[in-house]
Parts: structure tokens; sequence; C-alpha cells
């Protein structure tokens, strides 16, 4: 009887342990993937983007890539300040537009009348490929686009602007796009964060006779302050990374090149990872403080409300 037991508990122990073993190498075979690409595409790529920040093609070590960051920054009409212009010039378009989509992620919120459509044509272009979109923004600006129709008749020109290429059309054209088709995914994030909101709160809101902008300010904003408080460390962190779709759209024809196609063409056409490198450095070293500083300010605004 107790031999039969000893073998029935061995078969079990046997079992567990081919079950954890197998297990064991279900759950690291996945994670190697991870850990992998983080390893390769995190930490060799900035460990090796220090290291040709601070040596020449030749291995020698310096600060002479430090110092043309500095001078092609004040150098009168250089690329880069052209570059730091323009990214100043977006990053403003999106502390503007930042409040508006605030004010109509509420306005959904309340479902107005036609609501609903309207959010369809905010959201559409996010489940729309960014190439497809640019692509067919193109095609609207052309000529024989339906804008560049529009153009004529409204202003009665003779002809239709190079929006992408000339300067004078290009960053605001740029804007434009960054706003018609760019605008949809704060109003789905607000719009995420103001529906987790209790009804019970804003049947209680209503009972009180509180009207709507009183509401915003003093009920639905301080719920949702976690949500605006990642979104705007996240809009300030990325300051130097404003993606308004130069790649795709103008390639920086125009005068319109902003802080990250500048450092994408110092790779594509003239090769040079050092500069680019010590660049984007000098940008960590000036954003990581304020980062980390806004987010003190921000965290002392409202507290991080539970519900």
């Amino acid at each position: 009887m107790r031999n039969s037991q000893k073998r029935t508990d061995k078969k079990q122990t046997d079992w567990l342990s081919r079950n954890a073993v197998q297990k064991n190498i279900f759950v690291w075979t996945f994670m190697s993937i991870a850990i992998v690409n983080f390893a390769i595409f995190y930490l060799y790529v900035n460990i090796n983007s220090f290291v040709l920040a601070f040596t020449d093609v030749n291995g020698k070590f310096g600060l002479d890539y430090f110092k043309s960051v500095f001078e092609l920054i004040v150098q009168d009409g250089g690329s880069l300040g052209i570059a730091l212009k323009n990214t100043s010039i977006y990053f403003l378009y999106g502390v503007i537009v930042f409040p508006l989509g605030l004010i109509h992620a509420y306005l959904f919120y309340k479902k107005l009348k036609w609501g609903n459509f309207f959010r369809l044509v905010f959201h559409l272009p996010l489940i729309i490929s960014a190439v497809v979109m640019t692509t067919t923004f193109k095609y609207m600006i052309n000529p024989d686009g339906p804008l560049g129709v529009l153009y004529l008749k409204i202003f009665n020109a003779d002809r239709v602007p190079a929006f992408l290429i000339e300067e004078e059309y290009a960053k605001w054209t740029m804007i434009f796009y960054n706003f018609w088709f760019g605008y949809a995914g704060s109003l789905l994030l607000w719009g995420g964060a103001m529906a987790r909101i209790p009804t019970e709160i804003v049947e209680s809101v209503n009972m009180d006779g509180i009207g709507w902008s009183r509401e915003l300010r003093s009920i639905i904003i301080p719920l949702i302050w976690p949500t605006l408080s990642i979104t705007i460390l996240t809009m300030i962190a990325g300051f130097f990374s404003t993606d308004v779709g130069v790649l795709l759209l103008s390639e920086g024809s125009g005068n319109s090149g902003n802080v990250s196609y500048w450092m994408f063409a110092q790779i594509k056409y003239y090769n040079d990872y050092h500069l680019a490198s010590a660049f984007g450095l000098t940008l960590s070293l000036i954003i990581v403080p304020v980062s980390l500083l806004t987010r003190k300010i921000l965290g002392k605004i409202w507290a991080d409300v539970e519900y």
C-alpha cells in the first residue's frame, strides 16, 4: 500500500515537474522575442548613438559634432534653424488645438444632435492608412482636385499654387492637413476617458442645475485629469519629435521640414550618423529635465481620482 502511494506521489511529482518545465519553455520562448527586440532596437541603438555622438569617422573621441550642432542652430537661414522654427510652429498649433479638441470631445460626450455623424467624420481618418490619407490629400490639393478647383473659384485665381512646394503655403498646408486628418486622435482619447465617468456623478450635477461650462471646468476636467496630464506630458516630451507628415507630404520642400525630418535627412541624404546622434543627444539633455518639471507641475494641479 505504501509502495503504491509512493509510486503515485512520484508520478504526480514527475508530471508537475515536466509541466513546470514546459510552462517555462513556453513563457521564455515568447519573452525572448520581446527581449531580443528591446536589446537590438533600443539598447544597441541608443548605446551606439551615444558612442557616435562623441566620436568621429575614425573613432577618435571629441566634441566636434556638438560644436557643429551649435553652429548650425545659430547659423542665419540654416536648415537646422528653420527646422527648429517650424517645429515650434507645429507645436504651437498643437497647443491651440488642445483645448478645442477637449471642448469637441465634451460636446460629443453630451450626445448632441448629429453627434454620431460628426464623430464618424472625425474618427474615419484613424482607421485609414497614413499613406492612403496623404496620397488622397495630395490629389485633393492638385489643380484638378476638389480643393484645387474650389481655390480657383473662391479666390478667382489664375492657377492653383503648389501648396506643398512653395514656401508661402507649405507650412500652412501641413498644419491644415494635420487639423483635418490628425484631429481625431485626441477626441477618441478624451471621449473614452469621459465615457468612464460614473453616471451617478453626472446625474447629481444635472440635479444641481450646473451649466455645461461649469460642469466641464469643475467636474469633467478634474475627473479625467490623469488622462489630460499624460497627454500634456507626452506632448511636451515629444516637442522635438512633433510629426506633421513632412516625410509623406512635402519632404521638406518649401522650408516646411521639422526637426524629425532634418535628422532623417542627415542619415538618408548625407549619411552623417555622427551629427544626427550628437543633435539627438542634445535634444535629450534639453527635453528630459523639462519633462520631469512638467510632470511635477501637473501632479500639483489636481490629484488623481479613482472611480
